[in-house]
């Protein structure tokens, strides 16, 4: 966290001591690259710096971007009609989304490049045409956010003077993953009972639709004994033979069954009999 917080303040030319009001436009992406930090640790570390009153960062960033059009569909038609790519992606754009003459709306760059079979740079470049002409308002997605510093550069200081914080937060971390971890591995008790009990319920019943409750639903009693038994009085039995003389749900006999069969521990013939292999 002091690498980070130091890095911040380098990348702006901030001096100790020295604070700047003003917002700095901050790119998430780079900064991890430039200093070669993990994107999720570096999250968790702003993040750490927001929650105790070091920085902020603004909520600016935009996940899509969007268009409108500004002008009639008259005025679209005309303007797109001497350039092929254009009107393609003009036609492409008013038949994929809806409401583009009434509000913003969120549009693909990526997408809209392969139906018109063109590449991304260009499909924004014509975007972007579109709306110098004034055709579209085009708010091409912003990958940036603004970033403020909310007191003096103090470098190991002001992180000292948060530490307990930050370090309460980590446990609060790992406690929550470790939860969700066991949470993953437990089969054995249902997902619903689990959850609850998180948040002291003591007395959940199974919900009956869970992953782990639909696999107890499925596991089969094992009376391979009960098969082998019956066979080794008599020759040859049909299923349906087996499913009369044991006190089983048919289904249950025929899993048990296949599973023998598998174990090569008994065959069947060519009339559908079974028999204990010798």
């Amino acid at each position: 966290m002091k690498e980070v917080y130091k890095n911040l303040h380098q990348q702006y030319q901030i001096a100790n001591g020295e604070l700047i009001s003003t917002p700095f436009e901050f790119n998430l992406l780079k900064f991890s690259n430039k200093h070669n930090y993990p994107i999720n640790k570096l999250n968790n570390t702003l993040r750490m710096l927001i929650n105790n009153g070091v920085i902020e960062l603004s909520n600016n960033y935009k996940k899509k971007s969007t268009v409108l059009f500004l002008a009639t569909s008259n005025q679209v038609i005309h303007y797109a009609k001497n350039n092929t790519l254009t009107q393609l992606l003009v036609n492409t754009l008013l038949r994929s989304y809806g409401g583009l003459f009434e509000q913003e709306t969120p549009i693909n760059e990526y997408w809209l490049a392969k139906k018109i079979a063109s590449t991304v740079p260009k499909t924004i470049q014509l975007l972007t045409q579109l709306h110098i002409d004034e055709i579209i308002d085009y708010k091409k997605a912003s990958n940036t956010s603004e970033l403020y510093f909310l007191v003096p550069r103090e470098d190991a200081i002001a992180i000292n003077r948060i530490s307990k914080n930050c370090t309460r937060y980590i446990q609060q971390k790992k406690k929550k993953s470790e939860a969700l971890i066991r949470f993953v591995e437990n089969t054995d008790t249902c997902r619903n009972v689990q959850v609850l009990y998180y948040f002291n319920e003591q007395n959940a019943a199974e919900c009956g639709v869970c992953d782990v409750c639909l696999s107890k639903k499925k596991k089969t009693e094992n009376i391979s004994t009960h098969i082998t038994d019956l066979l080794s009085s008599k020759t040859y039995y049909t299923s349906k033979e087996i499913c009369s003389h044991i006190s089983f749900a048919d289904e249950v006999v025929l899993v048990n069954l296949q599973h023998l069969l598998a174990e090569d521990i008994i065959a069947i013939n060519q009339h559908n009999q079974y028999y204990l292999k010798k």
